[in-house]
């Protein structure tokens, strides 16, 4: 099974731009002991959704956003997986790419929003 294993909560999206909303999803999924760490992934180029901002700027505005936000030692951590990709990855495709690149780890993914 998965004892022993990091908890880890994947949170995707454009990030176009990140915002407090998506910084306190991550504060929490930590709080309530769901996982032990967040990765924020900005998506890749979507066929679904025009983008404003290139995926290299959203990924260093989400990255500047966690380290403005959070301490160095907050378990949230900014993935590049799909920028590098070039396109958006699904989400169970994503988690499985995860899950190989990172096997003493498992991935929960995170949906919600605050209002």
């Amino acid at each position: 099974m998965f004892l022993n294993r990091t908890r880890v909560g994947v949170l995707g999206g454009s990030f176009d731009p990140i915002h407090i909303g998506h910084l306190q999803m991550c504060v929490q999924v930590l709080n309530q002991n769901l996982v032990d760490e967040v990765y924020l992934i900005p998506c890749g180029d979507r066929v679904d959704k025009v983008l404003k901002t290139e995926g290299e700027h959203r990924l260093r505005m989400t990255e500047i956003g966690v380290e403005e936000y959070f301490q160095k030692q907050f378990p949230i951590f900014v993935k590049d997986i799909e920028i590098k990709n070039g396109g958006s990855i699904p989400t169970y495709d994503l988690l499985k790419q995860l899950q190989t690149l990172e096997n003493d780890k498992e991935f929960f993914f995170v949906i919600g929003y605050f209002f």
